[in-house]
């Protein structure tokens, strides 16, 4: 539906105490479900891209609004229902239907009235004042076919488009960004200054609408599965192929797609560098054996000699 009945007041009162970021998540699920005249399939991963958070984020703002005492939202048959929003798409159904049933009987029918013959539908309508003749002198303000040379119009120029004017206005002002939150993990695995520059990468590759807080959530969440050397290591890749000129449709998942490979090679690696080493110690443990049962055997013929 493009129109949907939107009561503010029970809007107010049903969303009263959630967060900033659980009602604006609970306020898009509305508007999908108006628009679609559908409920929201229950998949995590597609939800959290379509609603523009990060899968951790989403997560933990959909059991809030699971939990929320009005019952905003509940899971059923593998998919997120709004009570309200099921009534008011039926009612909105219904209306359709009648209208489609109304326009099949004809609008004359429907109303019990006769429809009009294509004569009367066609009369000339008699106006009860003298109209007067553009073509003569009364035609208006200029009596001449052609306007004053002061009044010729300038060529129009056509006016630009929104998003145009919004890249202007970006070009004016600049990016306007809050400034992001670094956490303490963070410091503490790459050091304040290092810090401060990833998670301002990460930022600029989120969308604008996340909150400031949600890019140091996205870096430590890779550097608890991919280690802090691994994530330093694949920005600095992506941020030479970057300056080399390469475009990065989507910088966040490369990042992290790199990060996870150069993760699984260094394990790899690690296992390979460590089987040798265990080898080697083993020999080394046989061997001292041996020379240990050497020298007592030579100590014992000794004795035995003497």
């Amino acid at each position: 539906m493009k129109i949907a009945a939107f009561s503010i007041g029970d809007y107010c009162d049903a969303t009263f105490g959630l967060d900033h970021m659980a009602e604006r998540l609970f306020f898009r699920m509305l508007m999908w479900m108006y628009s679609t005249e559908a409920m929201i399939p229950d998949n995590d991963r597609d939800n959290a891209t379509r609603f523009g958070y990060h899968l951790t984020r989403y997560r933990a703002l959909k059991a809030k609004l699971l939990d929320a005492p009005k019952n905003l939202i509940a899971l059923r048959d593998g998919k997120i229902v709004s009570d309200r929003a099921i009534k008011e798409i039926a009612l909105v159904q219904a209306r359709k239907e009648s209208a489609r049933e109304a326009g099949r009987r004809g609008g004359y029918a429907k109303a019990g009235r006769p429809a009009p013959s294509h004569s009367e539908a066609h009369a000339t309508l008699e106006l009860p004042f003298e109209v007067d003749d553009f073509s003569g002198s009364n035609s208006g303000v200029f009596s001449d076919a052609s306007p004053p040379e002061n009044m010729t119009s300038a060529p129009s120029t056509p006016a630009p488009s929104p998003a145009q004017r919004r890249s202007e206005i970006q070009k004016e002002i600049g990016p306007v960004r809050p400034p992001q939150i670094v956490s303490e993990n963070l410091k503490s695995a790459f050091g304040a200054k290092e810090a401060a520059k990833l998670v301002e990468a990460v930022g600029f590759a989120l969308p604008d609408h996340c909150e400031v807080d949600e890019a140091a959530d996205w870096l430590e969440a890779e550097v608890a599965t991919n280690g802090a050397v691994v994530v330093r290591a694949a920005h600095q890749m992506m941020d030479r192929k970057i300056k080399g000129g390469e475009k990065i449709r989507n910088r966040l998942a490369w990042w992290s797609k790199t990060a996870g490979t150069l993760a699984m090679k260094s394990t790899a690696s690690l296992k390979r560098d460590a089987e040798p080493n265990a080898r080697l110690d083993a020999a080394k443990r046989e061997m001292a054996v041996l020379k240990a049962r050497w020298n007592a055997e030579s100590a014992g013929s000794v004795v035995a000699y003497a």
